[in-house]
């Protein structure tokens, strides 16, 4: 295996962690509604990039704008899960 395969097949089992992350928000009741939605779109764009294709016919340039938009986003589930439960009364108009 060269180098550039290595490093394809590096983003790709690194993708599938993530890909698993997103099902399990997708599926979390805890889950901010917008959240959960984001994490459905990014379900199905898995899907269609990694786990419904041969292992193969994965391209790299795929892989990589997925990976990447899914790591981005994670930043927005340690704003919702790291806010004090009394701070998120106070934000959603609760007194």
């Amino acid at each position: 295996m060269d180098l550039n395969d290595a490093r394809n097949a590096m983003q790709v089992r690194v993708l599938r962690e993530l890909g698993a992350i997103w099902k399990k928000l997708a599926d979390d009741p805890g889950a901010p509604d917008d959240l959960q939605a984001q994490a459905r779109e990014m379900v199905v764009e898995f899907k269609q990039v990694v786990e419904l294709r041969d292992p193969d016919a994965i391209e790299h340039a795929d892989v990589e704008f997925l990976l990447i938009r899914m790591a981005k986003y994670l930043a927005k589930v340690g704003e919702v899960y790291s806010m004090p439960e009394d701070r998120k009364g106070v934000l959603q108009g609760e007194e």
